[in-house]
């Protein structure tokens, strides 16, 4: 049995067209992540596949970390956060601000349309044959599916009306 791809590359969480995506690149972000949030590693991973994928780029057209109100994340005092980890959550908030509502809240500008939409046409390419997967991230992909699967599944309960 030969192994390819990142199963043949010790260290290798994904390798897609675009790059690779070490352990311990993943790692480090997941770490510094779970100490604002809750965060798996697939999302992590996710994250920064769409950052190699051109969402590095799009980033130019989202508000700045600077812009950002960090405080908001309740990041505990003395954390310094890489370069990485912060353009992963820069992501996930310009997303975020691509609704008027949420933008409003988050004290942000509202993403313009066509970044909106370049990212979210990352995001879905990302589950084509082109990106390779470690056979760990593969199962906790496999997990978090199973997960979303499930809550759309339950019933939900009706709000009651006034």
């Amino acid at each position: 049995m030969t192994l390819s791809g990142c199963e043949a590359k010790p260290g290798v969480a994904a390798v897609s067209q675009a790059g690779e995506i070490t352990e311990a690149e993943l790692g480090q972000v997941s770490a510094e992540l779970a100490q604002i949030s809750l965060v798996d590693r697939a999302t992590v991973l996710q994250s920064l596949l769409v950052l190699k994928h051109g969402g590095k780029e799009a980033l130019k057209h989202c508000p700045t970390w600077e812009d950002i109100p960090v405080k908001d994340f309740e990041i505990p005092a003395g954390t310094e956060l890489s370069v990485q980890t912060k353009n992963v959550l820069t992501l996930s908030l310009c997303q975020a601000a691509a609704n008027p509502a949420v933008a409003q809240n988050l004290g942000l500008p509202v993403t313009n349309p066509k970044t909106a939409a370049f990212l979210n046409t990352i995001f879905n390419s990302l589950g084509n044959p082109g990106v390779e997967r470690s056979a760990r991230e593969q199962y906790g992909l496999s997990i978090l599916e199973q997960q979303i699967q499930q809550r759309q599944a339950q019933p939900r309960m009706a709000t009651p009306q006034e």
